[in-house]
């Protein structure tokens, strides 16, 4: 408690000098990716939206499931950060991965993403962890439709055809995806539905053996046996390419959702329904070092609203319920999760404004409920929350806001705080200070180590080895992000500061990988320790220029550097790569035609989990990969071609990435990321 009391001393002091937000009352501790970015950035598919967090690190195995470390608030190993869709929480979570391409929405759908990278209050949720928050479009008015067919080609892969009389290695198939979003809006009130399909298949070298051989099909190994019948490989061929056959490493998801709006004198009120089913989806687990095969279904359902109670007075309501489990499909290791976790929220918030002031103050109950065979101590837990923030703003260019969240379970009670501090230096420059302090119980991760305290028995069950040294107790977290923004010029603008993490009595998993190369995969035993301290230094710079009504180009660059702490905590954030910077430019030389492009340069990251698998190779029918836990620098250049047809209700996109083919993993024992071709094209139609 030391601690929190020094932080809370320093947050209430250094929030007493004179600050402001711009005049639209947007916070700086957020970015807003728009629909026009998002189409223009040559994204596929909803979780490549992570691609345009600049201040987030990515990685993943298999460029489907996605892990992020947000703006230096967590590391690679904890994917706890909050995912909202129109106000309602979403519940995508699946142990340690935190997937956005499993949520029941399309990209086709989004209008916006706020993309919250330190700790305030959000909609009831203290992003202590960092937030993403979609915004979907309304139908226009009359009748709407949206439609849209993606797919691709990686080269240097295998592919299915590698096996057949024409022995190409150049045919590994993308997708197909393919979206349907149909609506109708009216003055008042809308409605709108949604259905998709994906292919994602996970047969990169680095991951195609362990994925083909645990699943349980009789000749999963044969079919590497180039003796097979020509005509078996190209039955095999034409329905891997489709995701349909039992022996290819391939995922089929469809999804749907359904939403509606009315609005009145008195407010609006919006309902949400949302299914997606993901049938042999490769789950990472890293217990097992490995991929399982597994049928997901995550269903989610809600409703959220505001009532005006006159003047500048609101109440704000949302109500939600998920349930996202995961069921067995038939693998050789014979593992069957038994999970399915449901949630269900209640949130009830008021806003008061006045004219120099806003105030907020809500309430939230939850509760998480897992459903298992395993005999649980307890099934269910339940947190409460109550919280409360104030704007103000004592002079013409000053604002101040403030804000404190309590959590509580039987267990305990976790204090949140942060305070914003913004001045307007003069028309052109903000200096912006953040800080927050923040306790976290252990329930809150809602992670497997809480349940198999309870009596989730899974990991005893297929014998692996883990030990938990201490007691799990909460964690706390101090940050600091100072930023000035500048617009230099009517056209150029600059965003840059430096940012500091501080964290304390944090739980990490230790693991050391060892190579096994019968199944070409991965086993270790787990230690849970705990981390007394640990404090990370970073910065982050953001450069915009508009040339010219049709060219704009942007420099995006971030640091991150863990300076202290013992060699647990500096060892996870080795994985993090140091240095990340991304160069941007769009070209419109006419309404209809678009050249946009990105050159991403990322360095070198050590993987310390994985220092025993160095020089470990897999080779399989002819194709090897080496892997090794030092993930090197990598300069990318993607490209993509826009053009509109039909009165711009027809779009075709061409993307290149990866142009130059570089070697290009996020991950040690991960896909590498070959050039890559990928062909959208999108029809959107409505009444006007």
């Amino acid at each position: 408690m030391r601690l929190f009391h020094i932080c809370l001393f320093l947050t209430l002091v250094l929030s007493l000098p004179c600050t402001a937000f711009p005049d639209d009352g947007t916070p700086h501790d957020r970015d807003v990716l728009t629909a026009k970015e998002i189409q223009r950035a040559g994204l596929t598919r909803l979780g490549d939206i992570l691609l345009l967090a600049d201040k987030w690190n990515i990685c993943t195995i298999d460029g489907f499931s996605w892990q992020a470390s947000p703006n230096g608030l967590s590391s690679f190993r904890g994917q706890t950060w909050v995912v909202m869709v129109d106000g309602q929480r979403m519940n995508p979570n699946l142990y340690d991965s935190n997937n956005l391409n499993l949520l029941p929405i399309v990209l086709d759908e989004v209008d916006s993403v706020e993309i919250v990278s330190s700790p305030r209050i959000h909609h009831g949720e203290f992003t202590e962890r960092g937030l993403i928050h979609i915004y979907t479009r309304k139908p226009a008015p009359g009748v709407s439709f949206r439609g849209s067919v993606m797919g691709g080609n990686e080269t240097g892969d295998p592919g299915p055809y590698r096996y057949t009389e024409y022995s190409s290695p150049n045919v590994d198939f993308i997708g197909p995806d393919a979206t349907l979003t149909m609506g109708y809006g009216s003055r008042n009130w809308y409605v709108q539905g949604n259905v998709a399909t994906q292919v994602h298949f996970f047969r990169d070298p680095a991951m195609v053996a362990r994925n083909s051989r645990i699943l349980k099909a009789p000749d999963s190994r044969a079919l590497f046996d180039r003796s097979v019948s020509t005509t078996r490989y190209e039955t095999l061929s034409f329905l891997g390419r489709l995701g349909f056959d039992d022996v290819w490493p391939g995922m089929r998801r469809v999804a749907s959702s359904f939403k509606a709006g009315i609005t009145t004198s008195r407010g609006k009120h919006e309902p949400f329904v949302g299914y997606s089913f993901a049938r042999r989806y490769f789950l990472f687990f890293k217990p097992f070092g490995r991929e399982i095969p597994v049928d997901h279904r995550l269903a989610h359902i809600g409703q959220s609203g505001t009532v005006l109670l006159g003047g500048d007075a609101a109440l704000t309501y949302r109500l939600t319920y998920s349930d996202n489990q995961l069921d067995k499909y038939p693998n050789a290791l014979d593992v069957d999760f038994d999970w399915r976790i449901k949630l269900f929220s209640a949130n009830i918030e008021s806003d008061f404004k006045l004219k120099a002031h806003r105030s907020t103050a809500g309430i939230e109950f939850k509760r998480f409920s897992l459903d298992t065979s395993y005999p649980l101590a307890d099934d269910a837990f339940d947190i409460l929350k109550a919280y409360g923030s104030l704007s103000h703003s004592p002079f013409e260019s000053v604002r101040q806001t403030y804000g404190v969240l309590a959590a509580s379970t039987d267990d305990g009670t976790a204090v949140k705080t942060f305070a914003s501090n913004n001045w307007n230096m003069n028309k052109r420059n903000v200096l912006t200070t953040h800080l927050s302090f923040s306790q976290r119980l252990f329930e809150e991760d809602n992670s497997i180590w809480f349940w198999t305290a309870r009596g989730y028995d899974l990991l005893n069950d297929q014998g692996v080895v883990y030990s938990i040294a201490g007691e799990f107790d909460k964690s706390e977290q101090f940050t600091v992000d100072i930023t000035w923004k500048s617009h230099l010029t009517s056209d150029i603008q600059i965003e840059t500061g430096p940012l500091y993490r501080r964290f304390e009595d944090t739980y990490v998993e230790q693991q050391s990988f060892q190579f096994d190369p019968q199944e070409c995969s991965f086993d270790s035993p787990v230690q849970i320790l705990p981390v007394k301290e640990g404090q990370l230094f970073g910065a982050n710079l953001s450069i915009q220029h508009h040339l010219s009504p049709r060219l704009f180009h942007q420099l995006r660059y971030g640091y991150r550097h863990a300076f202290s702490g013992d060699e647990v905590f500096k060892g996870i954030w080795h994985s993090i790569p140091k240095h990340k910077a991304t160069y941007r430019f769009a070209y419109a030389p006419d309404r209809n035609f678009r050249i946009w492009g990105a050159l991403s340069y990322t360095s070198s990251s050590k993987w310390e989990e994985y220092r025993n698998i160095d020089g470990q190779s897999c080779a399989l029918a002819g194709e090897a990969v080496t892997y090794s836990s030092t993930v090197k620098s990598s300069t990318i250049l993607d490209l993509q071609i826009q053009k509109w047809f039909w009165k711009r209700k027809l779009r075709g996109d061409f993307l290149c990435r990866n142009a130059w083919n570089e070697e290009f993993r996020y991950h040690p024992i991960g896909a590498t990321f070959d050039l890559s071709f990928y062909f959208q094209l999108k029809i959107l139609v409505d009444s006007r």
